[in-house]
């Protein structure tokens, strides 16, 4: 039975890993943390069934912090996401230059012209005046290195 577990655990594991490090938004990411939580469980069960009090100990840490990571993520961020996304569309029914969520830059697509450039990485505004100053783009490459 404990082998089975393990199996179980490490599948959770590599495909949580996947899906946080993948960094597809807080949805994604608030998933990649139940699938952990799967995962962190299992091997919780598998150091219970096997004897193993470090990797019980270091799994019952592990399953507190998924529930964080569950609650940051689809709980907290979520909602932050859905504000900015409410108060985008209101402000397109308002007088004046329409707001986006400051946040979108990092997977925003960069055109120059009529060609596309790149996805924007990073960006950096002003302190005082809030005026967007730099942007870092990403050219080709894998999971946005290159």
């Amino acid at each position: 039975m404990a082998d089975t577990v393990s199996w179980i655990a490490t599948v959770a594991t590599v495909i949580a890993a996947s899906m946080t490090a993948a960094n597809l938004g807080s949805r994604i990411t608030g998933y990649g943390f139940c699938v952990f939580l799967v995962g962190s469980l299992a091997w919780l069960a598998v150091g219970l069934l096997t004897g193993q009090p470090a990797l019980t100990w270091t799994n019952v840490v592990l399953t507190v912090l998924n529930a964080f990571g569950i609650w940051r993520w689809l709980g907290r961020q979520a909602r932050v996401e859905e504000g900015a996304k409410a108060a985008a569309e209101v402000s397109t029914e308002t007088p004046g230059e329409a707001l986006f969520p400051v946040s979108l830059l990092t997977s925003a697509k960069v055109r120059c012209g009529d060609g596309p450039v790149g996805e924007c990485v990073d960006a950096m505004a002003g302190c005082r005046s809030g005026t967007l100053s730099y942007v870092v783009v990403s050219q080709g490459g894998v999971a946005g290195v290159g």
